[in-house]
């Protein structure tokens, strides 16, 4: 079950979408993006920053074989919306931070 934000209002044509799909057995990421991608890890650091200072989710987390998160963009506002399907934003967080990690090596 994935964490919903409501997106009304929100237009599409203005927005820029990075999907990660985190294989966890194989510590393995999929990107589905419309982002260039020698932009899309400076997005996930920015998005990470916006995560910075928040306190930690004590939520159970939703144990599976591959997670996704979707982060959006506002190019109007540079608000940033995510969903996905940790139930935990501390996971999705240390998902995300693992995925910078691995794209910073490269």
């Amino acid at each position: 079950m994935f964490l919903h934000i409501d997106l009304k209002g929100i237009g599409e044509s203005r927005m820029l979408k990075l999907t990660l799909k985190y294989d966890v057995k194989n510590d393995s990421f999929e990107v589905i993006s419309d982002i260039k991608k020698e932009k899309i890890l400076e997005v996930a650091l920015e998005f990470l920053r916006t995560q910075m200072g928040k306190d930690s989710d004590d939520r159970e987390a939703t144990e599976r074989e591959v997670y996704e998160i979707d982060i959006l963009l506002d190019l109007e506002t540079d608000e940033f919306h995510v969903s996905h399907n940790a139930n935990n934003d501390s996971l999705m967080t240390g998902i995300l931070a693992r995925f910078v990690e691995q794209r910073s090596q490269r």
